[in-house]
């Protein structure tokens, strides 16, 4: 039985838990993860709450600024998957699986856990990638998709 790591009731600490795939489908690639990594604001999210539900928006600042402090009690915290990238092996197929066979590197989005199950349109080949090249794509691209929404171009002043 496989093993995943989630958060605890308190949601402060971590623990060890065994876990059960759902029966393989006809389209579904089952990887053995050999590399995996938190993406750490999604990590902080989740142990410390949403950063919105502590900030509002500014408008004429533009910027997140802190409210004021809620006198409601805060919701008890649920136990939740860790991590958002894993790379590893394939180990089995669904007999309509066509774009990854058995033993081939791939890289996906999911939480670190020692097997993963997903549709073969959700893994990708680790072609010449290096397994931390993989998990640093989602990271990258949150980045890349910031400065663009943020309309920041050479010269502007940023904080």
């Amino acid at each position: 039985m496989p093993r995943k790591i989630v958060t605890a009731d308190n949601s402060k600490t971590f623990v060890v838990r065994d876990f059960d795939l759902p029966k393989l489908g006809e389209s579904d690639v089952r990887v053995r993860v050999t590399f995996a990594a938190p993406k750490h604001g999604t990590e902080l999210h989740s142990l410390r709450g949403s950063a919105f539900d502590r900030k509002h928006w500014d408008p004429e600042l533009r910027m997140f600024l802190p409210k004021p402090a809620d006198p409601q009690p805060a919701t008890p915290s649920v136990e939740r998957n860790i991590g958002n990238m894993v790379v590893g092996n394939v180990i089995e197929t669904g007999p309509k699986v066509t774009h990854h066979k058995i033993g081939a590197r791939v890289f996906g989005y999911g939480p670190i856990c020692e097997q993963h199950q997903a549709d073969q349109s959700k893994w990708y080949a680790l072609g010449d990638l290096s397994e931390i090249d993989a998990v640093a794509i989602d990271p990258a691209h949150v980045a890349f998709v910031a400065v663009r929404d943020g309309n920041i171009r050479i010269g502007d002043d940023v904080a």
